[in-house]
């Protein structure tokens, strides 16, 4: 095998002009590039009379691209012949230009890798394909020709003269491109066709298509700089204010000047370095954030599989800000909010409500018109709820006490919410994951539908000429909503033949639907918060009300103690429920109004209501007291009514008994008889009196 390729071989090989790769070896001679396709060449240079300047010009085929490498080994085998000293013959590209003699000595072989062809053939794109397909055409109406008689160079000029026929026409009215596309043909000369013949000469004629496909690969040479200008620039540019391409460049150039970092490259080569090293993700990450969609969307989304599920038995929540002006029942306009609730299973659009902005309170009211008008869950289980981690939806009212809440403190004397106080099990989720909440894909019908519907959008221009009115757009948005559930789904559940109201009946017809208590609606009308008890009278104070109840009055004197209440958001000055933070219901606390200053009636009423308590608790008081003595007199026995004298034997000594210390007489102690049973009294009696003369021995010494 040849070592080295000629100025033709080479384009030949690479299906470039000689004009092509004579420029490429005059780039790397001049020090311009040191590149060529992404390999260093090894360029030889002879003197001749061939070329312009009396030059040849070699190149090692071990410096050429892997690609080329490959098709050059490809197309010039290795072939062993038959002779004597068993030596290698060495192909070269002109010996395919001939066909073999039948007396040929060499082993006819198949020396190519197939798999290898029809793997370039797989990573060609469409427009190469369609080029080895106008080839192999070519060829094959070539190869007609030859069988009917003609020559081969006849068979190629008929061949090129009926080709011109049918292109040159389309030509004036359209582009090459086009034309090719239309005709199936391609305009090439003579010289052309026999290198396309080249290109098969010792391929199966089940393998020159993919052996016909185009090599050219185009520039990839690139300048050899300062890798700092690129790091610098890719510094720079990959910055969350996202500053221009030129504008980078021209301050790296700046920068480069300054560091003395050499050449600086071209705007276009630093473009295309840039494109081929730095990738799309790592692009928009540092440009846009970590809300870039190339980002966010790096791995092929999560199908989650609902087949097991049922209607009913997970439900998920979100917000949508309408792109509509309406005029409130208090005056204002403003851009409604609605919170919807859907069904996970049938993908059917539940209970909604509309507000100004997106508060708790649309939350807590969208639910209870769900559970109402569906039910709280299926067989007797609640339904499991999804919602984003905003600070509306996971706030205590709802989550207060729940596992699986992931925004503010978790306290003691949280509130127990109404996720957990109906059985429901909270499971929140990130914003924008249409995976796990799949109301995020509904928000598009809903600015499709609702936001660009004619009756609504004709009465809603701008916030000063808007006509559209907050009855009139719950009414349409009740209707718009009831139509989305009617309509044919696409999602695997439907697929395609059926809505998603009828998968949600269906699917509750199998199932028993679980009804929620009119307390438990109760639940839901109420906001429910912690809250701290005075510690002197246990009144409550709540948005500057005041609140009491008698039973709130054991709870005073106990410092931060704190209870939960039941409360209407639309009037604080309504009674509210008192509830231990165990949910163990206390008393109804009733609101205390202010009075006027000089209402003396209202003071009257007052003291009376101050004294008939203060009366009342030492009632209790006195009672209590009495009690316990009473209590206390049965514990305690009874006395004697008279004891009995005791009575005192003098004992008989035979001689005195005298101190060790002093010679001194010491006068016994009388004697004391003792019975042989005595009465408690007795006994402490006797006790009393022995302490008695002891005491008195005691002082006389």
């Amino acid at each position: 095998m040849k070592t080295h390729l000629t100025t033709k071989e080479l384009a030949e090989l690479a299906d470039i002009s000689e004009r092509a790769a004579r420029k490429a070896f005059l780039a790397i001679m001049s020090g311009e590039t040191t590149q060529w396709r992404g390999a260093p060449l090894v360029i030889e240079v002879t003197e001749g009379n061939r070329g312009r300047d009396g030059k040849n010009y070699q190149v090692a085929v071990e410096s050429l691209p892997v690609e080329l490498k490959e098709k050059y080994q490809i197309l010039n085998p290795v072939k062993p012949v038959l002779n004597t000293d068993l030596t290698v013959a060495t192909p070269s590209l002109s010996m395919f230009k001939t066909p073999k003699s039948p007396a040929s000595t060499e082993v006819p072989a198949r020396a190519y890798s197939r798999e290898m062809l029809w793997g370039y053939w797989s990573a060609a794109r469409d427009s190469y394909r369609l080029i080895a397909q106008c080839r192999l055409d070519t060829l094959q109406r070539v190869e007609e020709r030859i069988a009917q008689g003609m020559t081969k160079t006849d068979a190629i000029r008929s061949d090129i003269f009926e080709t011109q026929g049918k292109i040159d026409p389309l030509l004036a009215v359209m582009d090459k491109k086009e034309a090719v596309a239309r005709t199936g043909r391609i305009l090439a000369d003579e010289r052309t066709i026999y290198r396309w013949y080249d290109l098969v000469a010792d391929k199966d004629p089940s393998d020159w298509l993919p052996a016909l496909l185009p090599s050219y690969v185009g520039n990839t040479s690139s300048l050899n700089y300062n890798p700092k200008i690129f790091d610098f620039f890719v510094a720079r540019y990959l910055h969350r204010s996202q500053p221009g391409f030129q504008h980078t460049y021209n301050f790296t150039k700046k920068e480069a000047e300054i560091q003395g970092w050499g050449v600086m490259p071209s705007i276009a080569t630093l473009r295309r370095d840039f494109n081929r090293k730095i990738s799309p993700q790592v692009r928009d990450l540092g440009r846009l954030g970590e809300d870039a969609e190339t980002f966010k969307r790096i791995v092929p989304p999560l199908t989650r599989d609902k087949s097991g599920m049922k209607a009913l038995e997970w439900i998920n929540g979100d917000g949508y800000d309408h792109n509509l002006w309406v005029i409130f029942p208090d005056g204002e306009v403003a851009r409604p909010t609605t919170w919807i609730w859907q069904d996970v299973y049938s993908g059917m659009l539940l209970g909604f409500c509309v507000d100004k902005t997106e508060n708790s309170d649309i939350l807590r009211i969208s639910l209870r018109n769900t559970i109402r008008d569906y039910g709280l869950g299926v067989n007797g289980v609640p339904f499991k709820i999804t919602t984003d981690n905003t600070p509306n939806a996971a706030a205590k009212v709802f989550t207060g006490q729940c596992t699986f809440r992931f925004r503010y403190k978790h306290k003691e004397d949280d509130p127990i919410g109404i996720f957990k106080r109906l059985g429901i099990d909270y499971r929140p989720s990130t914003p924008g994951e249409p995976q796990t909440k799949p109301i995020e894909r509904k928000n598009k019908d809903i600015a499709e539908y609702v936001d660009k519907d004619p009756y609504l959008v004709d009465q809603s221009h701008t916030a000063k000429t808007t006509t559209l009115t907050y009855a009139y757009f719950l009414e349409r948005l009740q209707e718009l909503l009831d139509e989305r559930n009617r309509a044919v789904s696409r999602s695997p559940i439907c697929r395609g033949k059926y809505s998603p109201l009828e998968v949600f009946q269906e699917s509750l017809s199998r199932n028993a639907v679980y009804r929620a208590t009119e307390e438990q609606l109760n639940m839901l009308l109420l906001c429910v918060k912690s809250t701290k008890v005075d510690p002197n009278n246990g009144s409550i104070h709540f948005w500057d009300n005041v609140f009491w109840h008698e039973d709130l009055a054991a709870l005073a004197g106990k410092p931060s103690k704190s209870v939960m209440i039941e409360y209407d958001p639309y009037d604080l000055r309504q009674d509210m429920n008192v509830y231990h933070l165990d949910n163990r219901f206390i008393c109804t606390a009733k609101y205390i109004p202010s009075v006027g200053y000089s209402s003396e009636s209202d003071g009257r009423l007052f003291k009376r209501t101050k004294a008939s308590h203060q009366k009342a608790v030492k009632k209790e008081l006195t009672s209590r007291q009495k009690l316990a003595k009473l209590e206390r007199d049965k514990r305690v026995p009874k006395p004697p009514e008279a004891l009995p004298k005791a009575k005192i034997i003098t004992p008989v000594r035979t001689e005195p008994v005298v101190e060790m210390r002093a010679a001194k007489v010491v006068t016994p102690a009388p004697v004391i008889p003792i019975k042989k049973r005595l009465t408690q009294v007795e006994r402490n009696e006797l006790l009393m009196r022995g302490i008695g003369v002891i005491g008195k021995q005691r002082a006389a010494k």
